[in-house]
């Protein structure tokens, strides 16, 4: 997925989230017109597997928005991060970094 997004455009990569707004938005363009909510890749993962978040695009982790009971590395295998959207919770998912799901590329506007 951020491979995908790299093609778009050099400073294009899986979305990277920063505050409660922001991750509003990105809810609202994941599932616009979606039938059914499931969880969409974001740029947060642990590249290093040692349980030290980072943002694909380099920015800094600040804000965090894990889901209850998140991260917990699942059978030990889960180094990339979902955004979901359950009922009533909308947070962050540690996942296997090779499960299959859409994801939301984020880049700053051309002039």
């Amino acid at each position: 997925a951020e491979g995908f997004c790299l093609k778009q455009q050099p400073d294009c990569h899986l979305a990277s989230i920063h505050s409660k707004p922001e991750a509003a938005f990105i809810v609202g363009l994941a599932y616009h017109g979606a039938s059914s909510r499931s969880s969409v890749w974001i740029g947060l993962n642990d590249p290093e597997k040692r349980r030290a978040w980072q943002w694909s695009d380099g920015s800094r982790l600040i804000y965090k928005s894990w889901m209850p009971g998140e991260p917990n590395n699942h059978a030990s295998m889960e180094y990339c991060v979902v955004l979901s959207a359950w009922s009533r919770y909308v947070g962050w998912n540690d996942q296997d970094c090779g499960s299959r799901h859409n994801f939301v590329c984020k880049f700053q506007p051309r002039s």
